[in-house]
């Protein structure tokens, strides 16, 4: 079986080595996404913030000085991805985030906003060093509406070729988002082609 991020199951008596710092979900029931069958009573090594080994959990001791979480009774699960959401906005920030955790969805793709670029950057780096609870985040950035009045005052107006090629709104636009987003009505998606002509 390989586990979630590659690492294959091992067999027999013993752990391969492991650094110092490593969790272990011991005894734990694990969720095979290749077939969709229940692996029981298995040990999940996790090594810094990867996956290094998955193995059975019978007769084996977990790594001296690993942090063990009793898994019996419990389900493991890959992280999920939630790959449409308008989360990151600062009034929705300290409910959204962690009750997107407590269900398993351990990354978002966050599809339009009005927080600044520069902010959505400073939360991506508290999510993945942990000072804010909550998950991890690719972003779009803010919507690119091919009308002269945009629908929403997050939506940025980009009506013409000349505007998609303008220096700034690549640099700070299309260079520093994961995605871009085109609201409808798409007729106008001519007009943004022009960001990725080079």
């Amino acid at each position: 079986m390989r586990s979630f991020d590659g690492a294959r199951e091992t067999s027999g008596g013993h752990f391969t080595k492991q650094p110092k710092q490593c969790n272990v979900h011991h005894h734990v029931t694990v969720i095979d996404t290749e077939n969709g069958k229940e692996v029981q009573d298995r040990s999940v090594i996790i090594s810094g913030d990867r996956i290094s080994e998955v193995t059975d959990s019978k007769g084996k001791k977990p790594p001296t000085g690993a942090k063990v979480v009793d898994g019996r009774g419990k389900y493991l699960i890959p992280g999920l991805w939630d790959m449409h959401v308008h989360a990151v906005f600062a009034e929705r920030l300290d409910s959204m985030f962690p009750t997107f955790v407590a269900n398993g969805v351990l990354g978002i793709r966050e599809m339009g906003t009005s927080m600044p670029l520069a902010d959505i950057d400073h939360l991506r780096h508290e999510t993945v060093n942990g000072s804010r609870l909550g998950p991890r985040i690719v972003a779009a950035g803010p919507i690119l509406d091919g009308r002269p009045k945009p629908l929403r005052p997050n939506f940025l107006a980009i009506t013409t070729p000349e505007e998609g090629r303008d220096a700034d709104f690549r640099i700070h636009v299309v260079v520093t988002v994961d995605a871009l987003e085109l609201p409808p009505p798409r007729s106008m998606s001519w007009s943004f082609a022009c960001c990725f002509d080079e």
